[in-house]
């Protein structure tokens, strides 16, 4: 028999019910597995990979009522592993495909998180103020004006972080944030020089709270205020309050020690200060434990206490992550190697401090002195080389900095005196004259070209240099000293070298009852020095005059000369004999020069010299070892 065609339509019918709702109970379930299979990897702290499912469920469940909670927790674990890029762009999707989600206010400050921890302060901003915008309800909303707050004060917008400050206080006056927003407003005022109006913050934020941390924080800034009036009797009774206080954070008390000490350096009270800082040191969790190192080191320095300074002070530059504190860290230390004559070490120190990547107003002048004081330390090393370097390294930072022309000067000087470069220091003390025309070494750049023309042996050039030395700077103290090379070189000229030398070998007969003895045989030294190369000549004319007395205001030049023309000699002899003779002389003479002229520029030329007979003796001694081996 033959079934009704509605009965077998039924059953179909019936059938493929049947297999809908099993398939849907099947997808349904597997849609519940994959959602709690994410979140307990998230639970689990594996964040990469409960990222990686709850992106294959948004896009395989897009229309899940689960699918918005699935974004969110995908951009929050994205954010947890640092990956904050990815993290803002999927809470920004989460805004815009699921607008009526309950936790876009959470997405909306999340995004201004993932932003600021890019550094991306202009989205964070962004981000942060469509919080209180669109959302002004949410619970997000002063914590997101407080964190703008904080970006503008990390960018150095002042007014706009207050604007953002006085809205927490005016649209969320029942917020926990208000405190803190009534501080960090308290502090933008003392910024800008508002005292009054910092004052007034700070006692409101008193009366309202009177214990924790935020009220001790609010002490320590008043006090730092009432110190920068000079109100320092209220500043001490402030700070002495906090670290008397038993309910005080660790790190609050420290800070107080840390003022009190400043305060005391401020009225030469070293030793007492030197007990604060060493009160807030014993605070073992203290983020000012940096800043009190320094200052402990500053006060030792200041009484003289160098080495103890300088212990401090490495302790600091090794521990510190504060590049201002290690930029100066590294200068003091500098300074204390220097008072302590260990100028190796105390360039090194100051290397450190020009090396610095990071560059701010706040240490300008430690960097800028650095330079300063590693030419100096150069030259006492007897290094001029290495001098000059970092004195056109200067130049190329600090072009238009007031100490500019003292550093050119010194270029110059440095080529003149200590590398006998006069070509090169005339071009230097010329190009100071161009850019200093009305300086402060004005005369002493035209004296140091009058001086180069002359050893260039460009007399009349030099002549006339003197002269217009003479005429510009009457009042200058090199005035005398100008005068008399003029003298010498007008009378002395060596135009034709023969007949003066033999003028002044002429003159040696009467030099003892001649007005210009002491010019004339100088000259005759340096002559037979400088044009004639007669460095034999030259020891015999300087040990007459040193052991008669005949020149006793040139005393100094002629032992340069002397000590100079047996070095000479030294390198120009080929006999073994001689040349061993010539080189103990010429150890004798340099050291005795050295002995009696430390001070004075030629001493490091010298040095030099000895450094290179002493090196090439010990050299020759080895030598002579391996041979006999």
């Amino acid at each position: 028999m033959e079934k009704n065609p509605w009965v077998r339509r039924l059953t179909w019918t019936i059938g493929f019910a049947l297999a809908l709702n099993t398939a849907f109970a099947t997808r349904q379930s597997d849609e519940t597995e994959a959602f709690l299979y994410a979140t307990r990897l998230m639970q689990d702290g594996m964040y990469n990979l409960a990222a990686t499912q709850f992106k294959e469920y948004v896009e395989n469940y897009p229309y899940s009522p689960k699918a918005p909670e699935a974004q969110f927790l995908l951009g929050e674990c994205l954010f947890k592993s640092k990956k904050y890029a990815a993290a803002a762009q999927e809470f920004q999707n989460l805004c815009m495909k699921y607008s009526n989600f309950h936790r876009l206010d959470e997405a909306q400050y999340y995004t201004g998180q993932s932003y600021q921890k890019l550094k991306n302060w202009h989205k964070a901003v962004e981000a942060y103020q469509r919080v209180p915008m669109f959302y002004p309800k949410s619970g997000y909303a002063a914590r997101a004006l407080l964190q703008a707050a904080n970006i503008y004060l990390k960018v150095g917008e002042l007014e706009r972080a207050a604007q953002s400050l006085r809205q927490i206080l005016q649209d969320y006056p029942n917020s926990d944030l208000c405190g803190e927003a009534r501080l960090h407003l308290a502090r933008v005022l003392y910024q800008k020089n508002d005292f009054r109006g910092a004052l007034h913050q700070l006692d409101r934020l008193l009366e309202t709270t009177k214990t924790g941390e935020t009220t001790a924080t609010a002490q320590l800034l008043k006090g730092q205020i009432w110190e920068t009036l000079s109100k320092l009797t209220e500043a001490t009774k402030i700070y002495n309050s906090i670290v008397n206080q038993k309910k005080v954070s660790e790190d609050v008390r420290a800070k107080a020690y840390l003022r009190l000490g400043i305060l005391s350096c401020k009225m030469g009270q070293l030793n007492k200060a030197k007990e604060y800082f060493t009160n807030g040191l014993s605070i073992a969790r203290s983020t000012s434990r940096q800043k009190l190192l320094f200052q402990l080191a500053k006060a030792d320095f200041d009484l003289g206490n160098y080495e103890t300074a300088l212990k401090f002070l490495q302790e600091l530059v090794a521990s510190s992550r504060d590049s201002v504190l290690q930029i100066k860290g590294n200068f003091l230390a500098g300074r204390a190697c220097e008072q302590l004559q260990d100028f190796s070490a105390a360039v090194n120190y100051f290397e450190q401090v020009v090396k610095s990547a990071f560059d701010s107003s706040e240490v300008f002048s430690y960097i800028r002195d650095a330079y300063l004081h590693l030419v100096d330390d150069y030259l006492k090393l007897r290094k001029p080389a290495l001098a000059q370097n970092w004195a056109q390294q200067f130049l190329l930072r600090f072009h238009h900095d007031v100490f500019s022309e003292k550093i050119q000067w010194l270029i110059g000087q440095i080529d003149e005196v200590f590398l006998d470069a006069p070509k090169k220091a005339l071009q230097h003390y010329q190009q100071l004259l161009r850019s200093f025309p009305k300086g402060r070494f004005t005369d002493e750049a035209a004296l140091g070209i009058a001086r180069c023309q002359e050893k260039l042996q460009n007399w009349r050039l030099a002549e006339e240099s003197y002269r217009q030395f003479i005429q510009q700077f009457p009042g200058s103290r090199h005035y005398l000293e100008a005068k008399q090379r003029l003298q010498r070189l007008t009378e002395y000229r060596p135009i034709d070298l023969e007949q003066t030398v033999h003028r002044l070998s002429a003159l040696i007969g009467t030099l003892l009852v001649g007005q210009n003895r002491e010019d004339a045989f100088y000259i005759l030294i340096k002559l037979n020095f400088e044009n004639l190369k007669d460095y034999s000549n030259t020891i015999h004319l300087a040990k007459l005059a040193l052991a008669k007395n005949l020149v006793p205001s040139y005393r100094r030049q002629v032992c340069y000369l002397l000590a100079t023309s047996y070095f000479r000699l030294y390198k120009d002899e080929t006999d073994t004999t001689n040349k061993a003779a010539l080189r103990d002389s010429t150890i004798k003479y340099c050291r005795s020069f050295l002995e009696h002229y430390s001070d004075v520029n030629q001493a490091s030329l010298v040095a030099l010299k000895l450094t290179e007979i002493l090196t090439e003796s010990t050299s020759d001694s080895t030598d002579a070892g391996d041979t006999n081996t």
